[in-house]
């Protein structure tokens, strides 16, 4: 995906990738302690908010799901509710019921927001994208135009 996304800077792909690896290493390597496994846990909370609220604020700002697929919303919808539910009844763990819970809320905005925007249009423009720079073999061999004749 990276190799095709040039809006992505390199160093940026390279901080994230070492971040990733370096992070895969800790968890992975025997240097967690037993204790550190519960902050990595509740981090979940702060992973689905930074990953909903962009699109949250998004389509509240635009007044618009613009092209989101509400099929694909309203299952993960469903299967949250069902795994909020399930941990409801199931678990006593404080945390784990906190982060179905942000997920349920989350997800419950979308949903609310696909109801209250559903027909509408964007009220922002959407960003126009760049216009493909011409080569100079693609001047060279254009086609010239021809007059139409009366």
């Amino acid at each position: 995906m990276w190799h095709f996304d040039n809006q992505i800077k390199f160093t940026e792909k390279l901080f994230f990738s070492a971040f990733f690896v370096a992070y895969a290493f800790v968890l992975y390597g025997g240097f967690m302690p037993e204790e550190g496994w519960a902050y990595v846990s509740s981090s979940t909370i702060i992973l689905g908010i930074v990953a909903r609220m962009p699109q949250i604020l998004q389509n509240f700002n635009a007044k618009s799901t613009g092209h989101l697929a509400f099929a694909t919303f309203f299952l993960m919808f469903g299967g949250t509710i069902a795994r909020t539910a399930t941990v409801f009844f199931e678990s006593k763990d404080v945390m784990l019921r906190a982060q179905m819970g942000m997920a349920l809320l989350l997800n419950t905005i979308l949903i609310v927001q696909f109801a209250l925007y559903w027909n509408s249009t964007p009220t922002q423009p959407e960003t126009k994208k760049p216009q493909e720079k011409k080569s100079v073999y693609d001047k060279v061999n254009a086609k010239p135009e021809t007059k139409k004749k009366k």
